[in-house]
């Protein structure tokens, strides 16, 4: 389960993301400097599949990945690969509308579905979508945060995060990166599986 949620200003913008993941898998690699194709960029990397899901790169651009966890509606490859591979794959991009269309080429029959977000300097965001059979495009990802997945409840985390956020937002009048970094700390009610933190 992930929650993602930023804002922009008038130097960029401030992301916030937590990342839920199995006690299964192994330790992640601590965000470090590295270089795609000629372009810088910071990131986390995964010890199990060796990718990302979350990427900032030199010309302000960030990728952050949320798994899906509907079923997929395309048929299962034989082998897999690793969603946070597509963070990598795209992390050299100098502009929003070169990541979609990259995605809009891109091969992505051997990848369960996700929500891949691209957060750029404006700070509209753009989120690009695979479903196992279709691939989606929609812009204006901001009017929609916080963004979230889940592998317990989609929809109720998805509801119960944007309650949890719009309180935060009334309790402080107004959204500022300090409302949101409580909202990711956030255990409304106590720890579960649907609140943000």
């Amino acid at each position: 389960m992930c929650t993602l949620t930023w804002i922009g200003g008038p130097e960029g913008y401030e992301l916030f993301f937590n990342r839920d993941e199995l006690l299964t898998r192994g330790p992640e690699t601590a965000p470090t400097l590295a270089e795609a194709r000629g372009v810088r960029f910071i990131a986390p990397r995964d010890a199990d599949g060796g990718g990302t899901w979350i990427a900032a790169n030199e010309y302000g651009l960030t990728l952050c990945l949320l798994n899906g966890y509907q079923p997929s509606r395309g048929t299962a490859c034989t082998r897999m690969l690793s969603r946070g591979a597509l963070v990598l794959a795209l992390v050299d991009a100098s502009e929003e509308r070169d990541i979609g269309r990259r995605f809009a080429q891109m091969d992505l029959a051997p990848f369960r579905p996700f929500s891949l977000l691209v957060v750029g300097p404006q700070g509209a965001g753009q989120e690009l979508a695979w479903d196992g059979l279709e691939r989606a495009r929609r812009p204006g990802a901001q009017m929609r945060l916080p963004i979230a997945s889940s592998s317990v409840d989609q929809e109720a985390a998805q509801a119960f995060r944007r309650a949890e956020l719009e309180t935060c937002i009334a309790r402080e009048n107004g959204l500022s990166p300090a409302v949101l970094e409580r909202f990711h700390k956030s255990h409304p009610g106590g720890p579960g599986a649907l609140t943000p933190c």
